[in-house]
């Protein structure tokens, strides 16, 4: 080292971010995570958030201050105390000069929320059929309105038949609701499951509930063997997975159901018009012929 003229530190204090030496009061050596969460919150305080946008800041920031110690060192737990109590007021709204109630232990709201922590949107779960308040943020409408299109796509794909409902939900592959058209004649709605025997399809019990167009459908569904869980499968897909395109081509059909693309021959007929070994000026002609005509 000499010969290179360099100097020999006696101790590091830190390397990479952490402390080299931990001694008995590891409080000390990891004040400077309370310093850092505190700094970040107190500066939010001055803004107004949401309650997701509170959530967002302290899952990606607050939360992310410590990992990379925690990944390395066990953080006594009375600084992990302080920093959910540092967490647990920003999220609340209390400041250095106003101090506001936690009306949920910090424990409860930081369970999974398939425990019963806190879901802003949908605390049962179901993403699907979560309500849209009037006062809910910008971003979770924007998330509905397109939860509407994907509604009108999904289809549950049988498995143990126990999570689908005979009339309520849509199971059969009939485009646009998917849904029996035979009046309910019961007074509960029966699962999909009450219609099986262990050779598949009880046909005498579907021709005592169901109408012949509806048991022409129910018929044609291959009843699995294994006991997977039913699954909601994207209809207008192979392999049952959303796409934009797919998504795109749907809305359009709903929107100009003259040139539903969904029904027998219209998807089959435009298909043919384009590949038609046409100049492409003709094929728009051929198109500004039709919607020409449909206009009247």
């Amino acid at each position: 080292m000499r010969s290179l003229n360099l100097n020999t530190a006696l101790s590091h204090d830190r390397y990479l971010g952490l402390p080299t030496f931990v001694g008995r009061n590891k409080r000390r050596t990891f004040a400077g995570l309370i310093k850092r969460v505190w700094q970040k919150t107190n500066s939010w305080n001055n803004s107004f958030f949401s309650a997701g946008g509170k959530e967002i800041l302290i899952k990606t920031v607050a939360q992310a201050i410590p990992t990379y110690s925690m990944s390395i060192f066990k953080i006594p737990s009375t600084l992990c105390r302080e920093l959910g109590s540092i967490v647990a007021r920003f999220w609340w709204g209390s400041t250095p000069t106003n101090r506001k109630i936690n009306w949920v232990s910090w424990e409860k709201m930081c369970l999974p929320k398939h425990k019963g922590a806190v879901s802003k949107y949908f605390p049962n779960g179901n993403f699907l059929s979560a309500p849209c308040k009037q006062t809910a943020s910008f971003i979770w409408k924007s998330i509905v309105w397109g939860r509407e299109l994907l509604n009108k796509g999904l289809i549950w794909k049988i498995g143990n038949r126990l999570s689908v409902k005979a009339f309520s939900d849509p199971w059969l592959a009939r485009p646009m609701s998917f849904k029996p058209v035979t009046k309910n004649p019961r007074m509960d709605d029966p699962t999909v499951a009450e219609f099986l025997n262990p050779l598949g399809w009880n046909t005498q019990l579907l021709e005592e509930t169901f109408w012949p167009i509806d048991i022409a459908e129910i018929t044609n569904i291959t009843v699995p063997r294994n006991m997977e869980a039913d699954k909601l499968w994207w209809f207008f897909e192979k392999k049952g997975s959303y796409t934009v395109k797919s998504g795109y081509k749907l809305a359009c059909d709903l929107n100009n159901p003259i040139f539903d693309s969904t029904s027998a021959g219209g998807s089959n007929w435009w298909t043919t018009l384009w590949t038609l070994k046409l100049p492409p000026k003709i094929n728009f002609f051929f198109v500004a012929i039709v919607l020409k005509c449909s206009a009247y």
